[in-house]
């Protein structure tokens, strides 16, 4: 489905049995690529599961219980073109039914499929939310936005505002609140969607593992393994991420090993 990077770096491990038949496989995932969820450099694209989403919508006959509208309203993807205009072609409602063919293949219920959509259209959604005033901040986009997200993440939207708006720290049995500030506001807003993406991300990974892996951890008599580790590549921008500088430094170590 995806030609190029995959934007995480993950290890492999395959068992196999005494006729050399894969028996199950085990999947560990590091240095997910999160930041792309909020920012991608000019002429990039973000997570391209937004995107199948997008394609995906126009199939569903129940599509409006995720409340998204067009995808040229959304900062997350909104950024790219050539991204949102392929969103309506036929490759890509082709992927997006392969998406979900995959998950039902690997035993993911209608149910899970579900969440994890109502929890992507969620982070979406918060990251269309906008702050303003001078040291203090305030909500500067419409309400409904973040109420949006609130229902699509399953959370109280009398809530959200509070968590996004300032901070309470408990010392020695006293709470001390502090305002953020309209830059700080953000960064909490973006920390927000890279960790709701992460978790959805890592509960998917060990969905799989579950489904598929070993019943027993320990290596059964005549079981052989073999590990296939998957990083992304070595590439030098103009401005690189911390992603990049540590992506770049393992396949460093790893040539240097090799």
């Amino acid at each position: 489905m995806n030609d190029n990077s995959s934007r995480f770096g993950k290890f492999i491990e395959l068992r196999f049995n005494t006729s050399h038949h894969v028996t199950s496989a085990l999947m560990y995932e590091y240095l997910l690529e999160k930041s792309r969820v909020v920012h991608q450099s000019p002429g990039e694209q973000n997570f391209h599961v937004f995107y199948l989403f997008f394609a995906g919508l126009a199939q569903m006959p129940d599509s409006s219980k995720y409340d998204l509208g067009s995808p040229e309203d959304h900062r997350v993807i909104n950024s790219n073109d050539k991204a949102l205009a392929k969103i309506s072609s036929k490759a890509m409602r082709e992927m997006y039914d392969e998406l979900v063919g995959c998950m039902n293949i690997v035993g993911f219920a209608q149910t899970d499929i579900d969440d994890i959509f109502h929890l992507l259209s969620g982070v979406i959604q918060i990251c269309d939310v906008e702050f303003g005033g001078d040291e203090t901040a305030m909500l500067a986009s419409d309400p409904s936005i973040l109420t949006k997200a609130s229902k699509q993440l399953g959370l109280d939207p009398e809530v959200m505002p509070e968590a996004l708006l300032r901070s309470t720290v408990v010392t020695r049995g006293e709470s001390i609140t502090r305002n953020y500030k309209p830059e700080e506001a953000d960064d909490v807003r973006d920390a927000s969607a890279k960790a709701l993406y992460g978790r959805c991300f890592t509960y998917i990974v060990q969905k799989c593992n579950e489904l598929l892996g070993p019943k027993e951890k320990k290596l059964q008599v005549g079981e052989k393994t073999i590990g296939i580790l998957d990083i992304f590549g070595f590439e030098c921008f103009e401005v690189n991420s911390l992603e990049q500088f540590l992506i770049n430094l393992a396949n460093e170590q790893l040539q240097f090993f090799f």
